[in-house]
């Protein structure tokens, strides 16, 4: 009988990811739904992140590593690094021209976390105005779970590069260049302004 001992498994991304939202949460007595508030999120997000239904986004760890930098969960020079990340997200983001708003779509450069295309994976991809009926209904979605991937999935052609899998192979700046400009392409300019003034008619 073989005596070598059996590995431990090691926790997936997904396991590791719920388990630190589980020590924030205990550690400051909040309700889940308090806890998926704070990272903005919903409950059925966590939910789906758990069951690992969804996969944890990039934008879903740098928003969990800045709630606990701000709840003294992380060393104070994690600070400094995650700072100069927001730094970095400030300069990715994208100003939309008037002749892109006249034309409805933008051409976007991405980068991939892997440094290059993987093969069969463009360089660029377009960023397409949807119809007004979907556009409305956008408005309703983010008011709702202010999830603004949903804008980018949208708007991205070819449809072929229209999923979560695609936009996880991006590093988070590009994956942030094409979500404000999704969402300048789809709202407008002054997008910001308008989905604040809804906030607080809510």
């Amino acid at each position: 009988m073989s005596t070598r001992k059996k590995q431990k498994k090691e926790p997936s991304g997904n396991a590791a990811f719920f388990a630190r939202i589980e020590k924030l949460k205990l550690a400051r007595n909040w309700t889940w739904t308090e806890a998926a508030k704070r990272l903005h999120m919903t409950r059925m997000m966590l939910h789906l992140i758990k069951t690992e239904k969804s996969g944890v986004s990039k934008r879903n760890l740098y928003r969990l590593e800045q709630l606990e930098i701000e709840e003294g969960l992380r060393l104070p020079g994690a600070r400094v690094f995650i700072e100069s990340l927001v730094s970095s997200f400030e300069d990715a983001k994208v100003q939309l021209t008037a002749s892109d708003f006249d034309r409805g779509y933008v051409e976007m450069p991405i980068e991939y976390a892997r440094g290059e295309p993987p093969k069969g994976y463009p360089a660029t991809v377009r960023l397409v105005r949807p119809g007004a009926k979907s556009s409305a209904k956008l408005v309703a979605e983010l008011l709702l779970d202010e999830d603004r991937g949903t804008v980018v999935l949208s708007c991205i052609q070819p449809v072929e590069l229209a999923n979560q899998g695609f936009l996880n192979m991006l590093t988070p700046f590009s994956y942030e260049a094409l979500t404000e400009a999704a969402m300048a392409l789809v709202f407008g300019a002054h997008w910001r302004q308008k989905f604040a003034s809804q906030a607080t008619q809510k």
